[in-house]
């Protein structure tokens, strides 16, 4: 069986509830937890080192995942697929994207336009008054029924190191342009899944520049599931792991 290397979301999470939940269902995949780095470049040297570990035939990416694939996919000959799951294209627009699902933070398009302009520091500080928010977390699900169904394997197993999320999203946004390449030419298989209710995700904006990038991807639209769909419904799980 051919082996699935999968990219959980953002740094400094882990993908220890993916192996909890999928682990003995899919033996194929590797479920990689990330290393405790705090930078991009580090990350990203670290997934190609797992890559050229292992030699995987896929890679599957979560969220965030997906600017590590950017980064490593035309430097590893093993992979022929890609598999992208609720990616935005530019992570930091999916933070603006759930500030307008929270009526005490939302910005209007001149305040938004503004924070896209701004310095680093400025946009990470947005980011984590962002997430201190109480309905920050309902925002990656469908509904509070969905959060408090998983609520047991989340509390027991997402643990998020700040310090990790801060030092590497902070040189993200400073040198994605050195690390991600401006061209990419790889003519493999792609899938990009959206979830049509993931509010991190605008559809209409995410898809075009992935389908630029990969002009080979064939898109997939999910219904009923939030930005963990393939924690939500096993049958997404199914349609990246198998």
């Amino acid at each position: 069986m051919e082996t699935k290397l999968f990219f959980h979301m953002g740094p400094g999470f882990h993908a220890n509830i993916e192996r909890d939940l999928y682990g003995e269902k899919f033996p194929n995949v590797h479920f990689w937890n990330q290393p405790k780095v705090l930078t991009f470049t580090d990350l990203v040297n670290s997934a190609q080192s797992k890559i050229n570990e292992l030699n995987p035939k896929t890679l599957v990416a979560h969220s965030f995942g997906a600017q590590i694939v950017m980064s490593v996919v035309e430097k590893s000959p093993s992979v022929k697929e890609i598999i992208f799951l609720n990616s935005g294209y530019d992570p930091f627009e999916c933070f603006l994207n759930m500030a307008n699902h929270i009526p005490e933070q939302q910005m209007d398009v001149e305040k938004a336009k503004k924070l896209r302009s701004c310095n680093t520091q400025s946009k990470m500080e947005f980011i984590f008054r962002l997430a201190t928010d109480p309905k920050f977390p309902l925002l990656y699900w469908t509904s509070m029924e969905k959060m408090i169904q998983h609520q047991d394997i989340f509390s027991r197993n997402l643990q998020l190191e700040i310090s990790v999320f801060a030092g590497v999203f902070s040189d993200y946004l400073e040198n994605k342009h050195r690390v991600i390449p401006d061209n990419i030419h790889w003519k493999g298989k792609s899938t990009v899944l959206f979830s049509k209710d993931d509010v991190l995700l605008d559809s209409a904006k995410d898809i075009e520049p992935w389908k630029a990038r990969f002009p080979q991807s064939k898109i997939i639209s999910l219904c009923n599931v939030g930005h963990y769909s393939h924690i939500e419904n096993l049958d997404v799980a199914k349609m990246i792991f198998l």
